[in-house]
């Protein structure tokens, strides 16, 4: 939520990237993680034709919640509720069950 120029976002977001690739594994050492996908997830201006940024994906907080709610559209609030430690997530559940259709991403 900044609105810094891309340069400082590049370097702000590499070091990010690079404390994370270093000690996310270490938190999970007894299970056997996934490659990592690092996004740097941008909520104002345009990313024009970047697809990176500090060596992670670039993604629009639009983009975003549009996977979310691609992905929570067939899941049923009565069988299939987003558990409810992930209050906006469970909200936008929600919001698509009972017929709110979210256009965040146009």
């Amino acid at each position: 939520m900044d609105a810094h120029s891309w340069t400082k976002r590049e370097d702000r977001f590499a070091k990010a990237f690079k404390i994370a690739k270093r000690n996310i594994p270490k938190l999970f050492e007894a299970f056997e993680l996934p490659p990592l996908r690092q996004i740097a997830l941008i909520a104002y201006g345009g990313k024009g034709t970047r697809e990176t940024l500090g060596g992670g994906e670039l993604l629009m907080l639009g983009e975003f919640v549009k996977q979310i709610q691609l992905n929570l559209r067939d899941k049923r609030v009565d069988g299939d509720a987003v558990p409810e430690q992930f209050p906006i997530i469970r909200g936008i559940q929600f919001a698509i069950h009972y017929g709110m259709t979210l256009n965040w991403a146009e």
